[in-house]
């Protein structure tokens, strides 16, 4: 286990050095902040009509994930993923990471940990700025009613977890890929196509359950449907994917680098 704790240090020290930190909290805030400019120039669309019967906050946030589900969310997770990889292959350090007497699993699971840690510190800070620019709002317009009526913050919990869930297939998927490809645009360019490709089907293909490109926006449409405590069929398949391909992304990584 020491090797495993003093790998993930050391794996948190090389991203510490790279743009993907940056990434993660840009990429948390822009959402945030966009929603606060709307809402601070035309503030009469989110103004409920019958405070009594409408919450603000859920059709805020309701508001700021669609955009999120549907393309920032999958292409921040195609970036991420592509440039925490990029670090070995960019200084060809491969062959030295792979001398030292750490085993093979502890490398590449620490590098997939780290990658799920920026995304949950992505998450989190999300609905950070979320909640700060909405309280911000109330105070300037009160109009905006975030002071007096309840944040619903079983709402946000399971909805933040549900969609961490949803992420997990392409996140495994594209890190194999990042690992098998030194290019920096083709992961990308991958990423691009699937993430197309799953908004283009979503609403004609019966079995769009099965594509992991398509599992945050489906998220998004069942939290609009109120299904918001038990996992739906598409988020178990992403488990799965993450689990299987996570299993053969190792596999492949041994023999890849068996010499």
């Amino acid at each position: 286990m020491q090797y495993f704790f003093l790998s993930f240090r050391a794996e948190m020290l090389k991203v510490k050095r790279t743009f993907a930190l940056w990434l993660t909290i840009l990429g948390a805030l822009f959402v945030p902040m966009i929603y606060f400019l709307i809402m601070l120039n035309r503030p009469a669309f989110f103004i409920p009509k019958d405070p009594m019967k409408e919450n603000i906050w859920v059709k805020y946030y309701e508001n700021a994930w669609q955009s999120t589900s549907f393309f920032l969310l999958p292409f921040f997770i195609i970036l991420l993923t592509t440039l925490i990889v990029q670090i070995e292959h960019k200084s060809n350090t491969w062959k030295h990471l792979l001398t030292l007497p750490v085993p093979k699993w502890v490398i590449y699971i620490n590098k997939l940990l780290i990658i799920l840690f920026l995304v949950m510190l992505c998450y989190l800070l999300f609905n950070i700025f979320l909640l700060i620019g909405a309280f911000v709002l109330g105070i300037i317009n009160p109009k905006l009613t975030f002071h007096t009526q309840p944040i619903p913050m079983n709402f946000l919990v399971n909805y933040t977890i549900k969609s961490f869930v949803s992420i997990l297939g392409i996140t495994a998927i594209h890190y194999w890929i990042a690992l098998r490809i030194k290019n920096l645009i083709l992961p990308i360019g991958i990423g691009i196509v699937g993430v197309t490709t799953g908004l283009i089907l979503i609403n004609g293909w019966e079995n769009i359950i099965y594509l992991p490109y398509a599992h945050s926006t489906m998220t998004y449409f069942k939290m609009s449907a109120g299904s918001f405590i038990m996992l739906e069929t598409h988020e178990i398949h992403s488990i799965a994917w993450f689990f299987g391909i996570a299993i053969l992304g190792f596999i492949d990584f041994k023999w890849v680098f068996r010499s």
